[in-house]
């Protein structure tokens, strides 16, 4: 409710983020045969929005003083490729915001390109995509973990085309951060029960088991037991247990959100519930690993499968078995839900700074 609060008394601040949703907005008001070259015009001003942000969180201050002394970072640290590209951008004596737009630039491209491999509906699922959180707004928080998810993303479209390339998104993952290479094993592991459809109850009874086993700690002891195994850079993250109110709202949210998509993906036809059901298992995957952890720093690992509501949700809205006056009304309903989500992450507090993360918005062009 805090958060809500905010809201009223400072929603006024937030204008850029809703100006850039309102641009956003206008690909669906052109006729199809137009509206693909508009939704390339509207993504480059995304672009331009996030590429060019200021450093506005404790993380991107870290960032950059890592970029400015690159020379003392080692792989146990810090991924490879934030080492490569700022030993790159170095040599030209370039400023810490050349490796913050390219990181931006990237995540943008391997998102929009994998949900193009995935769905028609692109503009629908990149809306989602905007309004979600964990996704854009996160970009300004955590760009090495964006970026990761998003070439994990790309990388699973294309294997699922049976592209070879597909293990070179794999691995620049891997390079993005390390927490990736749980999310390939954990696909590759799982790969054989993705592509099965199962039943409403079963679905229900996997999420209620999840729900309950997070509630209960079930993976603490379990990361005692693996202690060893665990590298010293992860262990603060697992065995530091925070339960916060946000924490709470958001495994109740997925867990009637994920069961809410089951049920209306079971009113498609058999030949698209066959299409469409490793997407639905991998973000059920996703919500799952919301719902199963301890702690709130674990939820990030769920954002390598909850890219799947991307294509699956719009793939939903617009083939369910229902009248297309009932379509209309549940695409309104979600649209909402997600840009409810959006405002209420503006409004995010770290505890760390105690201070909003995205507002005011600042831009490095336009002081």
């Amino acid at each position: 409710m805090e958060r809500f609060k905010l809201l009223l008394d400072y929603g006024i601040e937030a204008w850029p983020y809703l100006v850039l949703i309102l641009v956003y907005s206008v690909v669906f008001f052109f006729p199809h045969r137009y509206r693909k070259f508009v939704w390339y015009l509207v993504v480059c001003v995304v672009i331009f929005f996030g590429g060019f942000k200021d450093i506005m969180s404790p993380d991107f201050k870290r960032y950059e003083i890592m970029y400015t002394h690159y020379e003392t970072l080692s792989f146990t640290s810090i991924e490879p490729l934030f080492i490569f590209i700022s030993w790159f951008f170095n040599l030209f004596e370039a400023n810490f915001y050349f490796l913050s737009f390219t990181y931006f630039l990237l995540t943008i491209v391997f998102i929009t390109l994998a949900i193009r491999n995935l769905t028609t509906r692109f503009e629908y699922g990149f809306f989602i995509y905007l309004t979600i959180p964990g996704f854009f707004l996160n970009t300004f928080v955590e760009m090495r973990q964006c970026l990761a998810v998003s070439a994990f993303f790309y990388a699973v479209s294309l294997f699922m085309k049976g592209k070879k390339k597909s293990w070179i998104f794999f691995l620049l993952s891997a390079l993005s951060h390390y927490s990736s290479v749980f999310a390939i094993a954990l696909f590759f592991l799982t790969q054989r029960f993705l592509k099965k459809q199962y039943s409403l109850r079963f679905y229900l009874a996997l999420l209620t088991s999840a729900l309950i086993m997070g509630r209960l700690f079930f993976l603490f002891p379990l990361f005692e037991f693996l202690l060893p195994l665990i590298p010293q850079k992860y262990r603060i993250y697992l065995f530091t247990i925070k339960f916060e109110e946000a924490e709470l709202l958001k495994t109740t949210i997925y867990f009637f959100f994920t069961i809410l998509t089951i049920i209306l993906f079971s009113t498609l036809s058999e030949e698209r519930k066959d299409r469409l059901a490793i997407y639905l298992n991998l973000f059920v995957l996703g919500s799952i690993i919301i719902l199963i952890s301890h702690n709130p720093e674990l939820t990030r690992g769920a954002y390598y499968f909850l890219t799947f509501q991307l294509p699956l949700i719009p793939e939903i809205l617009y083939s369910m078995g229902i009248t297309s006056r009932e379509r209309l009304l549940i695409r309104y309903t979600f649209t909402l839900y997600f840009l409810t989500q959006y405002l209420y992450g503006l409004f995010y507090i770290p505890v760390e700074t105690g201070e909003f993360v995205f507002i005011p918005y600042r831009n490095v062009l336009l002081k």
